[in-house]
């Protein structure tokens, strides 16, 4: 890294002006002194290690992504921007990263050249760092399995008071790929929170719908923080994607990391639940789940569409089962309580008990039995957990399949 600034440096004093260095995200990676005041945007580059979103989706109209040659950014008063020129750093056809100089007066042939072969050499330094991150990531994926296999022996993971497991997963519908943009915005959560610790103190392997991630810490407290920030860092990655959003279940935490295997399969458990029930949030830990946890527990890997009970299967086939599914999960969550229920769904207490004989006639149930009520409130769990669609195939519900099989339910 000090080769990159230096060549930045460099580059700033031959050519007499500010000059900065940015990933392909517009994240700062390297800037040389500013001797005059500089415009707003890079000020805030700079602190914020990040252009403002508004800005790089500008940029990106401009076509800067796909740009072999120096492009020169015309000023932009909505921003207060002066124009700059952004020369790309390529290693062969490979993007990484930008190079920016201020273009007040203009630049010349002679300064272009200059700035282009600078970024020739930046770029393989940073194809080199690139090269050691991916080294370094292996290494932390295979300490990951070592741990979860029960072997922590020669893991790459801190010794500490408290160990913990967090399963990201990310909520989209069954049929949206998720596709290379979602990967990079969860590896950049991953790496936020890997900077918000000590070096080892998180270990994560990133798979198709989600994360795994070891967090060692002194105390609870620390690792709910560390889940806090991993889900907050998440939410932002994603916000600008539609329909996706992350969700993270957190095993017990646990004194040894011999226990981590157990901890991580209640991680898993805990966020599908979080996934499929919305009211819980997008941070779910194990102890929280309630009577989920047993429905969890009792589910184990089997799909829980394949269980729902005949009974809420003929009401899911209804054209109005979106209505009579909340309906009735808001009456059996009240236990019974009819005026409760009511208020909960906004509707008149006639209309609530017209819709529940409704529902006893397409379910073929008597409300008023007790073994009849547990069914269906079992089977709602189920159906929850399976993502929550009304659709069917054949005799069973058309639920959304988990992130290990490529599609998510969406919440």
């Amino acid at each position: 890294m000090n080769e990159i600034q230096s060549l930045v440096d460099v580059l700033a004093g031959r050519l007499g002006r500010p000059v900065g260095l940015d990933d392909r995200r517009f994240r700062a990676i390297a800037y040389s002194s500013h001797a005059d005041e500089i415009d707003p945007v890079r000020r805030t580059s700079i602190l914020g290690r990040q252009a403002p979103p508004a800005v790089t989706r500008w940029l990106e109209e401009l076509g800067v992504l796909r740009a072999a040659e120096p492009v020169h950014v015309p000023p932009n008063p909505a921003f207060d921007m002066v124009a700059r020129v952004c020369v790309p750093v390529r290693f062969h056809d490979r993007l990484l990263g930008f190079l920016w100089l201020i273009e007040s007066d203009g630049l010349g042939a002679e300064q272009l050249a200059l700035a282009a072969r600078c970024a020739e050499e930046l770029a393989h330094e940073l194809y080199g760092l690139h090269q050691q991150e991916r080294e370094e990531r292996g290494r932390e994926v295979a300490s990951v399995r070592r741990v979860l296999a029960g072997d922590s022996a020669e893991a790459e993971l801190a010794p500490d008071a408290r160990y913990a497991v967090l399963e990201l997963l990310l909520v989209a519908p069954a049929d949206r790929p998720l596709g290379t943009a979602v990967e990079v915005r969860v590896t950049e959560a991953l790496d936020r929170g890997r900077r918000a610790v000590a070096p080892r103190h998180q270990l994560a392997e990133q798979h198709a719908g989600g994360a795994t991630v070891i967090v060692s810490a002194g105390s609870d407290d620390e690792i709910a923080r560390h889940a806090e920030t991993l889900i907050g860092a998440a939410c932002e990655e994603l916000a600008d994607i539609d329909d996706v959003a992350p969700a993270i279940g957190i095993g017990a935490v646990v004194a040894s990391p011999g226990a981590l295997p157990e901890a991580h399969r209640q991680a898993r458990l805990a966020a599908r639940a979080a996934r499929s029930r919305p009211d819980l949030g997008p941070l779910v830990p194990w102890e929280r789940l309630g009577t989920s946890a047993l429905v969890a527990e009792l589910l184990g890997d089997r799909d829980p569409g394949a269980l729902v009970p005949p009974a809420l299967r003929r009401l899911l086939r209804a054209p109005d089962a979106d209505v009579l599914a909340r309906t009735l999960e808001a009456y059996l969550e009240h236990a019974g309580d009819a005026p409760a229920a009511a208020a909960e769904l906004f509707v008149h207490r006639s209309s609530l008990y017209n819709r529940l004989h409704r529902i006893e006639e397409l379910a073929g149930i008597d409300i008023r039995s007790g073994a009849d009520r547990l069914e269906l409130h079992l089977g709602l769990r189920l159906w929850r957990l399976a993502g929550g669609s009304t659709g069917v195939e054949g005799d069973g519900v058309s639920a959304r399949r988990s992130a290990d099989a490529g599609g998510l339910p969406r919440a």
